[in-house]
């Protein structure tokens, strides 16, 4: 009976990791290392920094909208206080390199935006994606997430927020930089 209760356990963990499931990550944990094309058309790897500075990483659902637009332009204005923290800041979307480079020059932000146009660097991070139709195109969304990833490459915080400007707003609270 024995045995036979640990061929069902290891032919499970067998399965379980051929599926590539994942636990969810969480503060405390080591982030998961990525590369992906900035806007600039270059390769941004989030171990580049290690060692330097920290990192902070949010996730948000698209160009050109409305909340995506104040998000951004908010980090864009409170990057300097971020960067004497220590951080640099990097967003992420499902968005084109192309889109990437007009919502940059347009807003002119000073941060890198990845193309993550199949969604692997959230599914990597256990962001939430969406399929939608938006205006006849199909189109991946990703849920609005950030990361906070100190020096050493560990996520010291985590959170979802709806509001883009309390998102911001959280991640200078939580680094201790004012708003």
């Amino acid at each position: 009976m024995i045995k036979a209760m640990s061929r069902v356990a290891v032919c499970c963990g067998l399965l379980v990791l051929a599926v590539g499931c994942q636990q969810p990550l969480s503060v405390g944990a080591m982030a998961p290392d990525f590369s992906g094309v900035t806007d600039e058309g270059k390769t941004f790897r989030l171990s580049q920094d290690k060692g330097k500075m920290g990192t902070v990483i949010y996730f948000y659902p698209k160009d050109e909208t409305p909340g995506c637009i104040t998000e951004a332009c908010a980090f864009r204005d409170r990057l300097g206080k971020l960067q004497e923290k220590g951080y640099t800041v990097v967003g992420v979307s499902c968005d084109s390199v192309d889109s990437h480079q007009k919502f940059k020059a347009k807003y002119k932000l000073n941060f890198a935006l990845i193309s993550d146009e199949d969604g692997s660097i959230a599914k990597a991070y256990g962001v939430p994606l969406e399929r939608k139709t938006l205006g006849g195109k199909p189109s991946l969304l990703v849920e609005r997430e950030t990361f906070i990833i100190d020096k050493d490459g560990k996520i010291t915080n985590q959170f979802k927020v709806k509001d883009p400007e309390e998102h911001v707003r959280k991640t200078l609270e939580a680094l201790e930089v004012p708003y």
